[in-house]
């Protein structure tokens, strides 16, 4: 019998449900405003109209928040890499 410990089992198991549930709610929800926004002739107007004010936000109003998740990012990236050395170390 293989050696298998029932935690690491369980984070695997959860971790693959998280990931096909959110793909699976990401694709529904943009599916339905593509649906919507193509109804009728006046909600392609109002998409139109999104998909131009989403391509006009300006990256330096969102500067610290850029920084912010990218110092998250960087913190995740190491705590990834330490928890793969510690493992190998073992």
């Amino acid at each position: 019998m293989p050696n298998v410990e029932i935690f690491d089992l369980w984070r695997w198991m959860l971790s693959v449900t998280v990931t096909i549930y959110v793909v699976i709610y990401t694709v529904r929800t943009l599916l339905s405003y593509v649906l919507w926004f193509n109804s009728s002739q006046r909600y392609q107007v109002m998409g139109h109209y999104a998909v131009v004010l989403l391509l006009r936000a300006r990256v330096r109003q969102f500067a610290r928040e850029l920084v912010w998740i990218g110092l998250l990012l960087a913190a995740l990236a190491t705590a990834i890499v330490l928890h793969w050395m510690l493992i190998k170390v073992d």
